[in-house]
């Protein structure tokens, strides 16, 4: 199964992008991984992404979404794109662990992209993510899934 991790991202958060690429390629060296920035890298860390030959990067990504710009968002409004993005590149894989920039991945007893996929055939849905809680404890339940979402890329 072919794999890939995918982040997106916006601002300065690329300056992450050693750290999340460095723990990737050290726990799951078969994923492929895959970079969304909103505008042109700086050149150091383009340079950076391109010395990993199973790292991708994309510029400009979903500068063409004119309303973005046009409401102010709270919080990380923008990184909820990385549900609804549509790249050619996508269907290249089997599927695609969306997640922070922010957030090193680590090994885990089970692998991953395995653990997901079960998760998604068990819900039969082409995608697995949780149901986020609500920090004040209410009994309102949530309807805020997490940032972290798997896919199943041709389903999804």
């Amino acid at each position: 199964m072919k794999n890939a991790f995918c982040t997106f991202i916006y601002g300065n958060y690329y300056r992450f992008i050693p750290y999340y690429l460095f723990s990737i390629n050290k726990n799951y060296p078969d994923a492929s991984v895959l970079i969304l920035y909103n505008d042109r890298l700086p050149d150091k860390y383009k340079k950076l992404v391109n010395s990993y030959n199973n790292a991708f990067l994309f510029e400009n990504v979903a500068n063409n979404i004119v309303w973005l710009n046009a409401f102010r968002h709270k919080g990380a409004a923008k990184q909820t794109l990385r549900h609804i993005l549509k790249l050619d590149i996508f269907n290249d894989f089997d599927t695609i662990y969306f997640g922070d920039v922010d957030i090193i991945i680590l090994k885990e007893e089970y692998n991953l992209f395995d653990f997901h996929f079960k998760q998604a055939n068990k819900s039969q849905l082409p995608f697995s993510n949780r149901v986020r809680p609500l920090p004040d404890n209410s009994i309102k339940p949530s309807t805020r899934l997490t940032g972290l979402h798997f896919v199943v890329v041709k389903p999804y």
